[in-house]
């Protein structure tokens, strides 16, 4: 299994996260996203480097935050940004260096 898939579903698994949840943080189709986790297709340009944002933000967020917290954090709106926390790995800011609180 390649390094994108292996991460897609640690996504997935690790922090709990939807098809849909994926998709939206990742710019995919949630069909699409099925086919990352079951294997049968693998990100590929900007969804790729969207859902390796995504799970660098999962793997910091795992440190402080409870697994089953993830999900709910990540869809929680930012009113500073006007936009969900997932969003940002839409728009590559995972690197932002902000605290998930």
């Amino acid at each position: 299994m390649s390094p994108l898939l292996e991460e897609a579903q640690r996504v997935h698994e690790v922090a709990g996260l939807s098809d849909r949840t994926i998709a939206a943080a990742t710019g995919a189709k949630p069909s699409t996203v099925r086919g990352w986790l079951s294997g049968r297709s693998e990100p590929t340009g900007a969804r790729a480097e969207r859902l390796i944002e995504l799970a660098e933000m999962i793997k910091r967020l795992a440190l402080v935050v409870k697994p089953e917290s993830i999900a709910v954090w990540l869809m929680r709106a930012d009113p500073r940004a006007g936009r969900r926390e997932a969003d940002r790995a839409d728009r590559g800011a995972a690197n932002t260096g902000a605290s998930p609180g």
